[in-house]
């Protein structure tokens, strides 16, 4: 079974949906103040409205993040590390110089994604004792050029979850839910410029497996 659900996007004018109301001054600091329920979305973003609205309540900083990007030949090719000693290869492809050494900038940013709400969704599962023998991710995104640019976001993103393991497809929905919606850093960062969906296929274990895993434990 395959299912799909959408989640945290800016929205279009004849969508209706309940946000917080965050700030009434962009010059002062943002504070909670309710929830509204707006039926006309086209009226939010004014380009200079003073009412700041958002699907999210920002706290103070919890800390900074730092990564840093070693040039390894004398085109594009790089290594990032970050707080750990891992070493992530990025390059450029082949048709503007690059040597195919590493992932795209882009193709990055989905791994990220994909990545955290993994980590998120694998937690979830083992936090209820369900027996978890694999777990893949297929993360594909949609990309629109801007006009009067070289830019090409992502607008659409579907994160794809096979799920091996004594899991229910509704536990396992729930969990995806839960770091999409709750836990995920990654998709909030991707949530007011793209539209984020998911889908889910379980394969389950068979009697032999789970009797196996039993022992193990």
């Amino acid at each position: 079974m395959v299912s799909l659900s959408p989640h945290l996007h800016r929205p279009s004018p004849s969508v209706s949906f309940k946000t917080r109301i965050i700030s009434f001054n962009p010059s002062k600091q943002t504070t909670f103040a309710g929830f509204l329920l707006i039926h006309d979305t086209s009226q939010i973003f004014k380009p200079a409205g003073v009412l700041l609205l958002i699907d999210a309540v920002y706290s103070k900083p919890l800390s900074t993040m730092q990564v840093e990007l070693v040039r390894v030949d004398d085109a594009f090719h790089f290594q990032a590390s970050g707080s750990s000693e891992a070493k992530v290869s990025i390059d450029a492809a082949e048709a503007i110089g690059g040597k195919n050494a590493g992932v795209r900038p882009m193709e990055l940013l989905l791994m990220g994604l994909g990545g955290c709400s993994a980590i998120d969704v694998i937690l979830i599962l083992k936090k209820q004792r369900l027996q978890i023998e694999d777990v893949k991710v297929s993360v594909s995104g949609e990309r629109v050029k801007i006009e009067g640019t070289e830019m090409s976001p992502f607008r659409k993103i579907n994160v794809h979850f096979d799920i091996k393991g004594n899991v229910s497809e509704e536990k396992a929905e729930r969990a995806i839910k839960l770091s999409m919606e709750k836990y995920c850093s990654a998709t909030a960062q991707f949530a007011q410029s793209a539209e984020i969906t998911h889908s889910v296929s379980i394969e389950g274990l068979s009697p032999q497996e789970i009797q196996a895993d039993s022992l193990a434990e």
